[in-house]
């Protein structure tokens, strides 16, 4: 199957809420579903889920409904909501060389807001201008695989 004739499967997730969207693909692509479920809030606080684990756990329920409407080979594309992204402003430093040293002062400006818990995250630097600095995103390592998990447990293709 060639890609452009791919379904594209679009989610959200968030504390709260899982939204799925569906879109066929072809001359002339259309919406198939689009689904919002609410998360509800924990009961038995003793456990200490991790944040992103209600959501997931409901985006899993919503996919066994939805079974029969989605493809085997859908693009799949994740957008997460800010309540599973930690942020840092890198300044600007006309000193740093070469891509390497950006993400080691990355990951130093993040250590120095967040802790030594950001060894358990995947960095990410929006582009960047010694002048002007960035941004630095940090997202755990354990919710970005999980996410791929569902990708191939459901035959998916992870696009983002």
């Amino acid at each position: 199957m060639s890609r452009l004739w791919r379904d594209q499967l679009e989610i959200f997730l968030a504390p709260d809420q899982v939204i799925i969207a569906g879109q066929s693909r072809g001359f002339k692509p259309s919406p198939l579903f689009r689904q919002r479920v609410m998360c509800p809030p924990l009961t038995d606080l003793t456990a200490k889920p991790l944040p992103w684990e209600q959501s997931l756990h409901q985006l899993e329920q919503l996919m066994e409904s939805l079974n029969t409407q989605i493809k085997t080979g859908s693009e799949l594309r994740i957008t997460l909501a800010d309540d599973f992204v930690r942020y840092a402003v890198i300044a600007p430093q006309p000193t740093l060389a070469n891509p390497d040293e950006l993400i080691a002062y990355a990951g130093f400006q993040m250590r120095e807001t967040y802790g030594d818990r950001v060894e358990e995250w995947a960095l990410s630097i929006s582009s960047w201008d010694p002048l002007n600095g960035g941004l630095c995103a940090g997202v755990p390592l354990e919710l970005l695989a999980a996410l791929e998990h569902f990708a191939i447990r459901h035959e998916l293709k992870l696009k983002y």
